[in-house]
């Protein structure tokens, strides 16, 4: 069994992200694909992902590859984030390992 470990930013529950949620849990609960603006604030892939029993706590996750690099070195494994270039909307910071 391997582990693999996971950067993702958490973002604020803000009244911006009460807006944009109350209208994508609408387009979910009528089975209609979200408009575009909440495609760009939510990200395509979280879109794709969201189980209805969690979609709350999906939203709130922010795709953090484009910031984070990974560097595998003999003995261990850096995840370096520049933290200048964190969203505005993250508030935490999450390093999940699944396995």
């Amino acid at each position: 069994m391997s582990m693999s470990t996971s950067v993702i930013g958490q973002r604020i529950r803000d009244e911006t992200f009460e807006k944009y949620f109350k209208v994508l849990k609408s387009c979910m609960d009528a089975d209609l694909y979200p408009p575009q603006e909440v495609v760009d604030y939510f990200g395509e892939n979280n879109l794709d992902c969201l189980d209805p029993a969690y979609v709350a706590e999906a939203a709130l996750e922010v795709n953090l590859d484009h910031i984070v690099k990974n560097e595998l070195l003999p003995g261990h494994q850096d995840y370096i984030i520049n933290i200048a270039e964190l969203p505005e909307s993250v508030a935490t910071v999450i390093f999940r390992n699944s396995w």
